[in-house]
């Protein structure tokens, strides 16, 4: 099934939709419109909102029930699409070849041809895609960032200049958490009326001044790039288990780099944002904790236990767990042995370690 949308503006664009869908299933509530799709077609929703200065947010939560397409074919210059793919899939394509490109989840394309070209944009059958598209009008955008054109990079400027859509222009990678969170809040946020108004325009903003910051970070060698990309997070929590699992082998920072394949500051920008602590805090932390459970175990001697964590010096540790558990290892061993309460025991909360 193919969709024709011949207008730009984000409200017409959903009554298009809607007509060509034969429903009526429309809610208007000021800026926002709403679209429920029919269950013949599939479920979920397409939502529209536009906001001053050029900027609007197309939403589509949906499965539709067999492939379809919606194809912008409009007689003036295309509006700058920003495009995330929160789930699922989108295929896109708008050059005289009709090459396919792909939006996989957790990705992020900026789309963008000469007015002469048809956009046109695939959703696969029966798959749940959640996919935003930050709809920008560079002319009237302009007027808003006039001043500040000239610190962007040059591409993007130019990008954003180039009101007449005279140059193509793709640029397609994995987004940040930073920008994750963003989209998500943009879709599950249930504020009403004017509050949800203000914060969907100011996450709108947001989407613009992330994805202005991913790409300047992109520009860089992938090894000096610092921002955490969401498909980032499995190789930061990777770290995390190779470190639980060889604790006793005092992994450094680089080593633990190469094995995940993160370069050294994003995976310590990474690990603090997952985990709430460095890296060298969450091991250091890691190894007190199991220290304090072999005691409590009672089957190895302190210098055992000692070893076992990966401490090869054994006076360090033991002033390590005294700032810790506010006893030596050798003194806690006694209190457990003679049966005296473990709450008795000072202990340390790990950020005052």
């Amino acid at each position: 099934m193919e969709i024709l949308i011949t207008e730009s503006d984000i409200h017409s664009v959903i009554k298009s939709i809607a007509e060509q869908l034969g429903t009526r299933q429309i809610r208007y509530f000021c800026e926002e419109t709403t679209l429920a799709i029919p269950p013949q077609y599939g479920q979920g929703y397409i939502k529209g909102i536009n906001f001053k200065d050029g900027l609007g947010l197309l939403l589509f939560n949906c499965t539709f029930n067999e492939e379809t397409s919606f194809r912008y074919s409009l007689e003036k210059s295309h509006p700058l699409r920003v495009i995330f793919c929160q789930k699922g899939k989108v295929t896109y394509s708008f050059d005289p070849d009709h090459a396919r490109h792909e939006i996989p989840e957790l990705h992020t394309a900026f789309c963008t041809s000469t007015e002469t070209y048809d956009h046109l944009y695939e959703f696969p059958e029966k798959k749940q895609v959640q996919f935003t598209s930050l709809e920008i009008d560079r002319r009237v955008y302009l007027n808003k960032i006039e001043c500040d054109i000239a610190t962007l990079p040059n591409d993007l400027a130019n990008l954003l200049q180039d009101v007449d859509a005279i140059d193509p222009f793709t640029y397609a990678n994995a987004y940040s958490i930073a920008l994750a969170d963003v989209v998500n809040n943009i879709h599950t946020n249930d504020l009403k009326g004017l509050a949800r108004k203000s914060l969907m325009e100011s996450r709108s903003l947001d989407l613009f001044a992330h994805i202005v910051t991913q790409y300047v970070d992109d520009l860089n060698p992938q090894n000096k790039q610092v921002l955490l990309r969401k498909s980032d997070l499995a190789l930061i929590i990777k770290a995390k288990n190779i470190l639980v699992d060889n604790i006793q082998e005092n992994i450094t920072i680089p080593e633990l780099s190469r094995q995940v394949g993160v370069n050294t500051t994003k995976l310590k920008q990474g690990f603090k944002k997952v985990y709430g602590c460095t890296i060298n805090e969450f091991v250091r932390n890691h190894k007190l904790t199991l220290a304090k459970e072999l005691l409590v175990g009672g089957s190895l001697s302190v210098k055992q236990i000692a070893e076992k964590i990966g401490y090869r010096n054994y006076a360090y540790f033991a002033s390590r767990f005294k700032e810790r558990y506010g006893a030596l290892p050798s003194e806690y061993m006694k209190h457990i042995k003679h049966k005296v309460p473990i709450d008795e025991v000072i202990e340390y909360p790990p950020e005052q370690v």
